[in-house]
């Protein structure tokens, strides 16, 4: 697989959401207004195309009630059984020790990591990262270069080095293409 700098239009054909509507009305509104699809996704629900398929691994009900971000969508994507990329959103902690042992006991792995979070340093625990690092693991953290909050957090950045994760900062890059063969 590879990753490289993308410098294309993007074409948006579907919106993926989390099974709940709140606070998703105006995206719902906006994507209908311009014809793009949403399709909202229950824990466990599949999207399969042909060899690829696409599981959502959460917001699990106990943590849909708490703050925005415990209840992002978190997606992941494999080929033939193979971990190619999984997308945490804006989970923190709490939400990240449940996936980790819900990805443990799966034993599942995978080869890009769209880290948490902006690079939070309250995200991307060593246990965490260890548990779903695929061979020659990629991070990929979305922030802006320059943010308010700091993100990528310097504690954080030295977790992915040390489990080994070569990291990628759009903030720093772009916007990035990943193509799997």
């Amino acid at each position: 697989f590879g990753i490289s700098d993308y410098r294309g239009d993007l074409l948006i054909n579907r919106i993926i959401l989390p099974f709940s509507d709140s606070g998703f009305e105006e995206v719902k509104q906006k994507a209908a207004l311009v014809g793009i699809g949403v399709i909202n996704l229950f824990p466990g629900d599949r999207v399969i195309s042909g060899d690829t398929e696409l599981v959502c691994e959460a917001p699990g009900a106990e943590l849909h009630s708490a703050s925005s971000n415990e209840s992002s969508l978190i997606l992941s994507v494999s080929k033939d059984g193979e971990g190619l990329l999984l997308l945490t959103g804006d989970i923190g902690g709490r939400a990240e020790e449940e996936l980790t042992e819900r990805l443990g006991a799966k034993k599942s792995s995978f080869k890009v990591l769209k880290v948490a979070h902006h690079g939070s340093r309250y995200s991307s625990s060593e246990r965490f990262l260890l548990t779903v690092r695929g061979e020659e693991p990629v991070a990929v953290i979305s922030a802006a270069k320059e943010n308010r909050y700091g993100h990528p957090h310097k504690e954080t950045l030295e977790r992915l080095e040390s489990a080994g994760y070569e990291i990628r900062h759009v903030g720093e890059e772009g916007a990035l293409r990943i193509v799997f063969d």
